[in-house]
């Protein structure tokens, strides 16, 4: 639903500059009014639920855990981490396709990450995801409905979906008091209505945040009732 209004949106947008610059008499989208969207689902990983999809993946799908990993080191979407190519991964960090904002990206990349594209290295030639053809890359779908599947039943882990390891992204920067707008600009997100979805899971760090507001004494608490100074 929140797809089809935002196509509507950008469709109402041109239609309403036709219809101020002459070019049709009225927009077939006046009046149009937003369909209703469910609210926003913000699932991410527990420490507890790591901990599971490691161990069964070290035992039975060792990759698998790399890619997982990757996931919610990185906040990649499907589609630009599964599409990542050996030309997007530099020196010391990953120049990012953003398909969703048509826009340009680069993730810094850091220890952990490095490690994982190191065993990636010499699977396939374009590909920093290749599937187990090594035809092409990763397909998302058959990824999540076979494997992921496995790996989550196994593991004990229920109601987790992969794209959950972006929202593990986000949240576990907002709880280790990584601001907003940084959160934004690694997530790739257009908008800062979306990052602020997150900030509920750090209210300490809009409470700290005040501190420094506060004065070293305050006159007006010291002056005594009937005592005006």
């Amino acid at each position: 639903v929140a797809s089809v209004n935002r196509d509507l949106e950008r469709l109402r947008l041109l239609l309403n500059l036709a219809e101020r610059d002459r070019l049709i008499s009225r927009s077939p989208l006046r009046g149009h009014k937003i369909l209703i969207t469910a609210p926003s689902r913000i699932r991410y990983l527990l420490g507890w639920e790591e901990e599971a999809l490691k161990a069964w993946c070290a035992e039975h799908d060792p990759e698998l855990w790399r890619l997982m990993l990757f996931s919610f080191l990185t906040g990649l979407r499907a589609r630009e981490q599964w599409t990542l190519t050996w030309a997007q991964v530099k020196d010391d960090y990953l120049a990012v396709k953003r398909p969703k904002t048509s826009t340009r990206d680069h993730l810094p990349i850091r220890a952990t990450v490095s490690r994982i594209l190191e065993a990636q290295r010499g699977l396939h030639e374009l590909w920093v995801f290749p599937n187990k053809s090594a035809r092409n890359h990763i397909d998302h779908d058959n990824l999540s409905t076979r494997r992921f599947k496995r790996a989550r039943e196994g593991a004990g882990v229920k109601n987790l979906r992969l794209h959950d390891f972006r929202h593990t992204f986000c949240s576990r920067l907002i709880s280790r008091g990584v601001d907003l707008y940084t959160v934004m600009a690694l997530a790739g997100h257009s908008s800062m209505n979306t990052t602020r979805k997150y900030a509920h899971l750090a209210p300490d760090n809009l409470a700290s945040s005040l501190d420094v507001l506060e004065p070293p004494t305050s006159p007006i608490l010291e002056t005594e009732p009937g005592n005006p100074q």
